[in-house]
């Protein structure tokens, strides 16, 4: 048998213009990127804001593939000018969980893919996942950063223990860091198909 030649056409992306204002380590701004236009999503939606940084690589993953729309949940957003006017970009102003269902309604469909970095307390996190799995599609993914943060996986841990429709893929970055004695960093993902064969 011959071995083929592979040639790949298309460009090697960077990352977008925005991508600096992520609370993220550029290991995981790369991976997020990555994992967006691998994962192709129709219909993605963000839970926390914060300074747009995400919603710009997320954003700017999902333009590259020329595929769907994204929605971003924050209760004070500050939307950088990267994102005023993305044609695929909408900010929705309120607090997650409940406005999850309205997110998604804006959305026109299930979602395919929901990034998770709101409020770090361990109830919270596990009402996001569960807020998320009601709108979530039969093969789509969450992805949680700070997964390293003691809270946030407990409220994984919790999240998964209940729904046990849901593959944990582990985490996919490694340790961020410390502040203020607390560990950070980390981005966690959990889908609703089988992610071992």
């Amino acid at each position: 048998m011959k071995s083929q030649n592979l040639q790949y056409s298309e460009p090697i992306h960077s990352l977008p213009p925005g991508h600096e204002r992520a609370m993220m380590s550029l290991d995981e701004r790369l991976l997020l990127y990555a994992l967006v236009y691998a994962f192709q999503p129709q219909r993605a939606l963000e839970i926390g804001f914060a300074k747009g940084g995400s919603a710009c690589i997320i954003a700017a993953a999902m333009h590259s593939r020329g595929l769907g729309q994204f929605v971003s949940i924050d209760p004070a957003p500050d939307i950088p000018p990267e994102l005023a006017r993305h044609p695929r970009f909408h900010c929705m102003c309120g607090k997650s969980p409940e406005a999850v269902p309205l997110a998604a309604k804006a959305l026109g469909g299930t979602v395919d893919f929901c990034f998770i970095d709101g409020n770090h307390n361990e109830d919270q996190v596990y009402a996001d996942s569960v807020a998320v799995t009601a709108c979530l599609s039969s093969v789509g993914y969450i992805l949680y950063h700070d997964s390293y943060y003691p809270p946030v996986a407990r409220g994984i841990a919790r999240f998964l223990k209940e729904y046990s429709d849901f593959s944990d893929g582990g985490t996919l970055a490694r340790f961020g860091g410390h502040t203020n004695g607390e560990h950070y960093g980390g981005l966690r993902l959990l889908g609703r198909v089988n992610m071992v064969p």
